[in-house]
């Protein structure tokens, strides 16, 4: 049964991840008033402060982390990895 689900992951994988996308985005949108975008134009410094935060923030804490603390190559890079991304983290 499972095997049979993998062997047609890429048969169905855009379709799924397609739906996912608009149904997140969907939900966000129907959530987001007017008002919050006036809201930042107004008053940026938190959004600009949560921007530098996860661009610059935590990759430098993780790389902290990295040295400081002697973790296996492997955890290491999935660190790494989830810092890169916004929002990974």
């Amino acid at each position: 049964m499972l095997q049979s689900l993998f062997d047609q992951h890429p048969q169905y994988h855009h379709l799924v991840a397609s739906a996912q996308l608009v149904l997140a985005m969907l939900g966000m949108g129907m959530v987001t008033k007017a008002r919050a975008f006036v809201e930042l134009v107004l008053e940026p410094k938190p959004m600009i402060a949560g921007v530098l935060y996860q661009v610059v923030g935590i990759p430098l804490l993780t790389a902290a982390m990295v040295f400081l603390v002697k973790f296996p190559p492997e955890v290491v890079v999935g660190f790494i990895i989830t810092a890169a991304m916004p929002k990974g983290s």
